[in-house]
């Protein structure tokens, strides 16, 4: 936990299921808190050659007002 934030905005549990392949090491909610990470920055590594199985397409993003959001 950290004193500086109060609440912090989280959709951890709508991304695509591919994303933690493509995103290692980026904080996740456990217990209702964001862990903090040990490594150095924000702690994430970037892994290009998943994150090329998936490129920009334009319906590639969060669909905030969809229904069953």
């Amino acid at each position: 936990m950290t004193p500086n934030v109060f609440i912090q905005e989280c959709f951890d549990d709508f991304p695509e299921p591919w994303v933690s392949y493509v995103l290692k090491g980026f904080p996740r909610v456990k217990d209702g808190e964001i862990e903090i990470p040990d490594a150095p920055g924000y702690g994430v590594t970037l892994d290009e050659d998943e994150a090329a199985k998936h490129p920009y397409g334009k319906s590639n993003f969060l669909r905030m007002f969809k229904p069953d959001w």
